[in-house]
């Protein structure tokens, strides 16, 4: 009886928050939409859990948030950032930053797809040509990012189309998409032209589904961290009047300072760090180059698809790596 006792004071509170746990992820009911602090420091946090999650960022869809899709240019934030631009000259929208080094076509077609606020929405996205190689997007980073509940929404709304069977092919070409034996057989299912299962549409959007989304939805009470305190500092750089012409000159002239030390306009500490010593290794070795044949391409298109069912207005900008400048937006 005394074992019994103690058996249950070491392990009876573990069962008990177990079943709290389960009883949180499972059971139906609402957690309340995100507030608009919440909203306003995802905006700018460049969080994981914010790129992977849904509720934030289609909470911030209802609102006047824009989306600014990118990776590493993002993380920048320097005085010509959208960021500090929009909250300088009080835009009448803020921009919300999805992306970090690592995240390419592939992932943000997955999380825009997911995106169930966006119809006729606005969007900016920022394509880097290094993307369009080869190899196509790294599979360590595809995995770093892939969301579970992206995938599951994927899952249960795709259509015997040419986009959909390929966008399932594809993410079985990442370990991620092996992750859970009943998804990875729906996306084999998919990507030939077959319909799922009753068991893997019962699994994947009556539990798993559910499941991701109580997940997030606990995770999104968790206020993000922010980069405002950055932001704050970068906008008292800029002149207190919106003027297109002057901010293009003080753009030249600080990317003049920081590109001076070489003959390409990279910047400096870049050119000294990363190119430098590979100048004469370099030297035509992109010549032949044609960023239409990669797997990254046909990634892309995905999300164009998306952005064109969704009837999305989309802006876009290639990048001029680590060059400082006002970025430019032509429409698609």
């Amino acid at each position: 009886m005394k074992i019994n006792k103690t058996i249950w004071r070491v392990l009876g509170p573990l069962a008990i928050a177990a079943v709290l746990v389960l009883g949180l992820l499972l059971l139906p009911f609402s957690f309340g939409t995100p507030s608009q602090s919440t909203m306003s420091k995802a905006a700018t946090s460049l969080s994981d859990n914010v790129l992977k999650g849904q509720r934030i960022k289609n909470a911030a869809a209802k609102d006047n948030y824009v989306p600014f899709i990118g990776s590493s240019e993002l993380l920048r934030m320097d005085s010509f950032h959208p960021s500090v631009l929009a909250q300088k000259y009080h835009r009448d929208y803020t921009p919300f930053l999805l992306g970090k080094a690592g995240t390419q076509s592939l992932t943000h077609f997955l999380s825009m797809n997911a995106m169930t606020n966006m119809t006729g929405k606005k969007a900016v996205v920022i394509i880097s040509p290094q993307w369009f190689v080869k190899q196509g997007v790294n599979k360590n980073m595809f995995d770093f990012f892939y969301s579970p509940a992206q995938v599951a929404y994927f899952v249960e709304h795709a259509k015997n189309n040419t986009a959909d069977r390929y966008a399932a092919s594809r993410m079985l070409d990442f370990p991620s998409g092996s992750s859970d034996g009943t998804v990875e057989d729906a996306l084999k299912n998919i990507a030939l032209g077959k319909p799922i299962t009753g068991y893997q549409r019962a699994y994947i959007t009556d539990f798993k589904a559910n499941m991701l989304d109580h997940e997030d939805a606990l995770f999104s009470q968790i206020a993000p961290g922010s980069n405002q305190a950055t932001i704050d500092k970068a906008a008292k750089a800029l002149p207190a009047d919106y003027n297109f012409g002057t901010l293009d000159q003080l753009a030249i002239k600080i990317g003049k300072k920081e590109t001076a030390g070489n003959p390409y306009e990279i910047k400096n500490s870049f050119y000294n760090q990363r190119v430098k010593s590979h100048i004469k290794r370099l030297k035509d070795s992109q010549e032949n180059f044609d960023y239409r044949y990669s797997p990254e391409f046909s990634d892309f298109q995905l999300l164009l698809n998306t952005m064109a069912k969704r009837r999305w207005t989309s802006c876009s900008s290639f990048r001029q790596s680590m060059r400082v400048g006002l970025i430019t937006l032509a429409s698609i």
